[in-house]
């Protein structure tokens, strides 16, 4: 689908206030949010071009991780070069694990913590789900999933056009 550009928000990166970081937040947020979109229309498109039956209507209201599995089986199914099922495959696993950074964002607050460590205290605003310290998510993490997802997206992108040339040569 091709990445969005990103408005420079370094300014925020120097303010103190609240507001500012606010701002910061909810602009990681949007792109990785919409960065995911491409990734789960990916699997809408294959739905429609890997089966010689109609199921994409079928398989509307499966989850992120059925649709997955789906197109995963359907691309080991089709006579197509396995470097290239390998490669989509490869991609659409990274795509999974990124879906667990999504359901974070998804289904968790955005907490202003207190750290208190033997150097002193530390606030940090972070993505939390209450009681899991691993799924927690910094504006720092959060931005390098953001350029994980867009990349993603570039790569899914282009091996489409490589799975659709494929079938429409059998």
């Amino acid at each position: 689908m091709g990445s969005l550009s990103v408005p420079d928000i370094n300014y925020i990166e120097k303010s103190n206030h609240l507001a500012a970081k606010e701002v910061r937040w909810q602009v990681v947020v949007g792109r990785f949010i919409l960065g995911f979109g491409s990734i789960e229309w990916f699997t809408f498109h294959m739905l429609s071009e890997l089966p010689t039956e109609r199921i994409l209507e079928s398989t509307m209201s499966l989850r992120f991780a059925q649709r997955l599995d789906m197109v995963i089986q359907l691309l080991q199914g089709k006579n197509i070069e396995s470097e290239l099922v390998d490669s989509a495959i490869t991609l659409l696993e990274k795509a999974r694990a990124l879906s667990k950074v999504r359901n974070v964002i998804a289904h968790s607050p955005l907490f202003l913590n207190l750290f208190d460590d033997t150097v002193g205290v530390d606030l940090q605003y972070q993505i939390s789900k209450f009681g899991e310290i691993e799924a927690r998510l910094s504006i720092d993490d959060l931005e390098r999933h953001c350029r994980d997802v867009e990349e993603l997206d570039e790569q899914l992108y282009a091996i489409r056009e490589k799975i659709d040339n494929a079938i429409s040569r059998r």
